[in-house]
């Protein structure tokens, strides 16, 4: 249901810069904007992932979020150094096992989370959630002067039992979406007056048997 990966030689590769300019989320309903999102969307077979070229909308219903379910959501795509980087990491997914090798439709969603004194920054604005996908790959690629952060991941068969983890950056958690929902807390910065950020990739894994 839950897997841990901690990337090694492929973490030198993370292109950091570009998290800094991504651009805001215009989605949030917060009057404080605490969210930069960048997304695209491809398809993998055999092992060889092809990224689409346009731009990819994303659409959750309310059911899986209450936040901004039924909402079409549109935003620029990956820069083209996180999508070698997104490459590199899934076959470290694949060749380590985490993920089982299939052909999946892929989503990734290149996100920077900020806080400040003045407000807080909220990865998961919806609260506990699944994504409707098969499997989810979080991935941590910066922290910057964070206090929160931690994920919590419990079974829908088991609400009441809570696995608690800091994602660390190199560090990959993978999900099984049909078996868990996860949250995570919200960001608030440890020394203050200074900035606080979380720099983060998330990968959807859906199965696909044929692509037309």
């Amino acid at each position: 249901m839950l897997k841990l990966l901690e990337l090694k030689d492929e973490f030198r590769l993370v292109p950091l810069e570009t998290f800094d300019h991504l651009n805001e989320d215009k989605y949030l309903k917060a009057q404080d904007k605490f969210r930069f999102r960048a997304y695209s969307t491809g398809n993998l077979v055999n092992s060889i992932l092809k990224w689409k070229e346009e731009n990819s909308s994303f659409l959750q219903s309310k059911e899986l979020n209450n936040y901004m379910g039924d909402v079409v959501r549109h935003f620029n795509q990956l820069p083209p150094r996180s999508k070698k980087y997104i490459n590199i990491v899934i076959r470290s997914l694949f060749d380590s096992s985490t993920i089982p090798k299939a052909n999946y439709e892929i989503g990734c969603h290149q996100i920077r989370i900020i806080a400040t004194d003045k407000f807080n920054g909220y990865p998961a604005p919806e609260g506990f959630h699944r994504d409707g996908f098969d499997y989810i790959a979080i991935h941590c690629a910066q922290l910057n002067n964070v206090n929160g952060a931690i994920s919590l991941v419990r079974s829908l068969d088991n609400k009441e039992k809570l696995y608690e983890h800091i994602l660390l950056p190199s560090q990959i958690m993978v999900l099984n979406d049909n078996k868990v929902e996860h949250y995570i807390t919200p960001i608030t910065p440890k020394i203050p007056n200074k900035k606080a950020y979380r720099d983060i990739f998330v990968i959807t894994f859906n199965k696909k048997e044929i692509f037309l």
